[in-house]
């Protein structure tokens, strides 16, 4: 276990991190030239940059929402959970938040559209999930 990570337990099998007590936040990690190399191997540097995208078909048009929905979500996650180095303390970065997403009301709806399409792909493969055995560790009542 190192700083990165708060729980981490191994077994011969895996290895299991507790994602309530592992959130995603701030590590001052830019992630500009990763996301800027996702956005642009999958064509969509028109649409990121604002450029008439009239011509695009269905497809990219989804892979774009898709793709700037997760990137939306991984900021907000970020936001929520913002580390400040100097005080040493997590907050809410409000601020962050407006300047990534609020204030952009196509990120908030791609946010949106990616979180339906999680939901719909969950409930398709219900059946199919329900059936593996597995143990999550965290105590259900």
């Amino acid at each position: 276990m190192d700083e990165w990570c708060a729980e981490e337990e191994n077994d011969s099998q895996a290895i299991y991190v507790n994602l309530v007590k592992n959130k995603e936040s701030y590590t001052a990690y830019d992630g500009k030239q990763i996301w800027d190399a996702i956005y642009k191997e999958n064509c969509m540097l028109e649409k990121m940059e604002g450029i008439n995208t009239n011509d695009t078909c269905t497809e990219e048009t989804l892979l774009y929402q898709l793709v700037s929905g997760l990137h939306a979500s991984i900021n907000m996650h970020v936001s929520t959970n913002f580390m400040d180095f100097r005080l040493n303390t997590t907050y809410a970065n409000h601020e962050m938040y407006l300047n990534s997403i609020g204030a952009h009301s196509e990120r908030v709806k791609n946010l949106f559209f990616v979180y339906a399409v999680v939901l719909r792909a969950l409930n398709r493969a219900e059946p199919i999930l329900r059936s593996y055995e597995y143990q999550t560790k965290i105590d259900s009542e």
